[in-house]
């Protein structure tokens, strides 16, 4: 049971009510290592400046590249992609291997296919509980007409 009151089981629940997109969020670090990870915790933030946000658990195998990095790219994932939503929800490294991809705004990867792209570089980073939060100014966008791929209730669902 969380501090609150509420506990966390009850909250993700009540949580999984509010239909998302499913973003794969993608960096590379100074080092070179790559971080890659499937979201739903995207949300637009400014449209003036543009800024955008999303938020990592700091217990993420994918933190440590996220921390070490002053851009990052989302890729706003098509219904088409389900398939690549999933394989880059699981722990690990290397995990673009054989997804093809290019290199956008600090080598950030882009992947094909996608409804949109934003490129963006870190604005600002705020602690948010067990999260860390990443403002993002956006310095470059794409947007293809395909289908969105949504997820609610604990599935992906599609658009009718």
């Amino acid at each position: 049971m969380c501090l609150s009151g509420i506990d966390s089981a009850t909250f993700r629940s009540v949580l999984s009510s509010y239909a998302t997109g499913v973003a794969v969020m993608t960096c590379t670090a100074r080092d070179g290592r790559t971080g890659v990870m499937t979201v739903n915790s995207f949300a637009s933030l400014s449209l003036d400046p543009p800024l955008v946000l999303w938020s990592i658990d700091k217990a993420c195998d994918q933190m440590p590249a996220f921390a070490d990095t002053d851009h990052y790219a989302v890729n706003i994932l098509s219904a088409e992609q389900q398939d690549i939503s999933n394989r880059l929800a699981m722990p690990g490294e290397d995990k673009l291997r054989d997804i093809p991809h290019e290199k956008g705004a600090g080598d950030a990867p882009l992947l094909p296919g996608c409804c949109a792209q934003i490129q963006c570089e870190i604005a600002e980073r705020v602690e948010g509980g067990d999260h860390l939060i990443l403002i993002g100014r956006v310095l470059a966008t794409a947007r293809s007409e395909r289908d969105p791929l949504v997820y609610h209730g604990g599935g992906y669902r599609a658009l009718k």
